[in-house]
């Protein structure tokens, strides 16, 4: 799990803070001289307060944290529910619950976001039903039923603008931008944890010279093969990118330059293409560009270091004749 990003922290304080003020204000104006005021306002105080502490600190949290805040925001809204007096007052806990679910589409992978949802719809309905307003049943299956398609529909859209604008279409690995803003974020974990970084430019061997013989169908072809072949190589918390043409480069949580050569040897051993490597591992406040720039320099190192030879021919690199060639 990685750390919250920014907007994933500021969406939740939001959606606390919301939920928070909503509380208040129907304790300012109760729909029933019967409503428990105490109990209201403390919750509104609760959720208000529990905004300003994910905005402050939610940075700075693990990953798991945040799933904590969620969960116990579930739990908020079930004693909201359950202290209740009104249906009215039940119901309008809907908008909390599906900006919600709302943020879970958003902030979660597709099998913890619909943890979350089963979790904060059940934690609700349960609410509703112990709530002293004598909630109707189905009338209340509207709310969750409505909150469970928004996550639905809103987690494919989702998924779908995040992987246009984080993946490389042609190899599916990540692209420039995202790979180089994943890799800062490892390289900070990293030294927080007093761990090192390894940075891995590849660079392939006469790539030129086989879209030049074959043509760029089977140069695409070749990249798709070989980033299939290094994603199932890589460790968990690895990081493989297609730097731009027929570079690619991988960020290495965790990894020393002797486990960074480990793992680059097993890499080559995945595919025939020949490539040539260079690393760089973090130490002495390095950030991700410099560490791009030293293993950038270590790779033509390797390159004028090494006897001139022709380049590999790999398997299956030959376009099929009626296929039209793309330009990779």
């Amino acid at each position: 799990m990685r750390a919250p990003g920014q907007s994933h922290v500021a969406v939740l304080a939001l959606v606390y803070a919301i939920s928070g003020l909503l509380l208040l204000v129907s304790a300012a104006m109760p729909l029933s001289p019967h409503s428990p005021l105490v109990v209201i306002r403390t919750l509104g105080a609760s959720g208000v307060a529990g905004a300003v502490v994910v905005q402050l600190l939610g940075r700075r949290w693990p990953a798991a944290t945040v799933h904590v805040a969620f969960a116990v925001f579930s739990t908020f809204v079930m004693v909201a529910a359950a202290v209740s007096v009104t249906a009215v007052g039940v119901v309008g806990l809907g908008p909390a619950v599906i900006a919600a679910c709302l943020y879970a589409a958003h902030a979660f992978s597709v099998r913890a976001g619909r943890a979350h949802v089963l979790f904060l719809l059940c934690a609700a309905t349960a609410g509703a039903l112990l709530s002293a307003a004598g909630t109707p049943f189905v009338p209340w299956l509207v709310v969750p039923v409505t909150a469970a398609a928004v996550f639905e529909v809103h987690g494919l859209f989702v998924r779908r603008l995040q992987a246009a604008a984080d993946l490389d279409p042609l190899t599916g690995v990540a692209n420039r931008r995202h790979w180089q803003e994943v890799a800062a974020r490892d390289l900070v974990r990293a030294e927080r944890a007093g761990q090192q970084l390894s940075v891995v430019v590849i660079d392939l061997d006469g790539f030129e010279a086989i879209n030049d013989a074959h043509g760029h169908a089977a140069g695409d072809q070749l990249l798709r093969e070989l980033a299939q072949c290094w994603q199932q190589g890589l460790r968990v918390g690895d990081l493989l990118g297609r730097h731009g043409g027929d570079e690619f480069v991988l960020s290495l949580p965790g990894a020393g330059p002797s486990e960074a050569a480990a793992l680059v040897a097993r890499l080559r051993s995945s595919h025939p293409m020949t490539w040539s490597a260079g690393t760089a591992t973090s130490g002495g406040g390095h950030d991700v560009t410099s560490l791009l720039a030293r293993a950038d320099a270590d790779l033509y190192a390797h390159k004028r270091a090494r006897p001139s030879e022709g380049p590999s021919e790999p398997r299956a690199s030959r376009a099929p004749a009626d296929r039209p060639a793309a330009r990779s």
